[in-house]
């Protein structure tokens, strides 16, 4: 299922010229994904979701107070990552989209976990149904 989160844009969004600046979009999505995934149970099993990858693309700027829709689903499961695509929109017009690549690992070991059983279904859940 793809997940929206809704943001107004405050003035500590913006820079000087009364735009989003670009790192507060990395905040947007970042908020957006957490909101998504249970972060609690991942933490209960000691497992950490961490971005390996994003690749972002801004198509127009969004203004002190606009309010943003931020989409994310997933797109993408592979054996040890998943791609979740993300996106921005103002009034239904794309403001910047990013593919993010995500990775699971435990503190035992610093490599990426096998995405199977109840972790791959977690992940699953995260398709636009």
């Amino acid at each position: 299922m793809s997940h929206t989160l809704h943001k107004t844009v405050c003035t500590f969004h913006c820079d000087a010229y009364g735009h989003v600046n670009n790192a507060r979009y990395l905040e947007f999505l970042d908020e957006a994904r957490q909101s998504l995934t249970d972060l609690a149970w991942f933490g209960s099993q000691g497992i950490m979701v961490v971005v390996s990858r994003i690749d972002i693309r801004y198509v127009r700027p969004a203004k002190l107070g606009d309010t943003l829709a931020i989409e994310t689903e997933l797109i993408e499961l592979g054996e040890r990552h998943g791609v979740l695509q993300q996106l921005i929109s103002r009034d239904g017009k794309t403001v910047a989209m990013a593919d993010v690549t995500v990775a699971c690992l435990s503190a035992s070991s610093p490599r990426p976990l096998q995405l199977d059983g109840e972790l791959r279904t977690r992940f699953e859940a995260m398709r636009k149904g």
